[in-house]
């Protein structure tokens, strides 16, 4: 059967579990375990059935360290997802949930069983201290953490000495066709940009209490008046809403 070729959170079944040294005459002992999978994990913690894929996969659970100590996670691990009680001549079998993890080695990549679990585990988020928990926490580090709150205070910030930059310019909707308008001024050529700039910041000047939106409607309001149903507006034209087209707002 084919190795699991990615990794996720798995069910599957153990087919096979034997002991071995990864080293003669080293003092470590692994328990290596061949696992069928069953199921893998799906958005929102749903089990997808997976068994007519085929995919096996290995897990390498130590028990014993390299020093002779017992390593206990190792241990915890088969207790608590087979019930096993250390008998080595009755090692063990049945189903599990395990992560898979990609595994580098000598420039090849190996998918591995990480770690395993009882057949019945479903990952969790993040779990909160119980109240009882915060509480002792606000009574222990609650006044350091207020002491160095306070001593680090952030400054406020100086003002800006200039406007701010103003909204996107507005689309206008233009109006029917109707013959050009003639400028009673000497051509001011402008892009919309920076008719609506100028605009915005000379009415924030005069009106700092206006909303964006208001300056937006007295803007298309004007413009709208001067295009007298002219369907796009030339650079010329917006030149007269930046000189011209302020001087006719008059903001009550």
């Amino acid at each position: 059967m084919p190795n699991i070729d990615r990794e996720g959170i798995f069910r599957g079944e153990v087919v096979e579990a034997v002991m071995r040294q990864p080293k003669e005459g080293s003092a470590s002992s692994i328990m290596g375990l061949k696992i069928r999978i069953e199921q893998m994990l799906g958005e929102h913690n749903q089990w997808v059935e997976w068994s007519s894929y085929g995919f096996e996969v290995y897990a390498d659970v130590v028990i014993v360290r390299k020093n002779g100590e017992l390593h206990e996670n190792g241990c915890s691990q088969l207790r608590d997802a087979f019930g096993w009680d250390g008998d080595l001549d009755n090692l063990p079998t049945g189903r599990c949930s395990f992560t898979v993890k990609a595994d580098e080695y000598e420039g090849k990549t190996r998918y591995k069983a990480d770690w395993i679990n009882p057949y019945e585990y479903v990952p969790q988020g993040m779990k909160a201290a119980d109240e009882a928990t915060i509480q002792s926490m606000k009574a222990t580090i609650g006044p350091k953490l207020r002491a160095f709150f306070g001593a680090t205070k952030p400054l406020n910030p100086p003002k800006p000495t200039t406007p701010p930059s103003p909204p996107p310019a507005p689309g206008v909707t233009p109006r029917l066709q109707a013959p050009p308008l003639t400028l009673s001024k000497p051509a001011v050529r402008m892009t919309q940009t920076e008719a609506w700039t100028k605009f915005y910041n000379h009415a924030k000047g005069v009106r700092p209490d206006w909303t964006d939106q208001q300056i937006v409607d007295e803007f298309g309001a004007i413009l709208n008046r001067h295009l007298n149903g002219r369907p796009t507006a030339t650079d010329e034209d917006w030149g007269w809403m930046g000189t011209s087209g302020i001087d006719e707002w008059v903001p009550f």
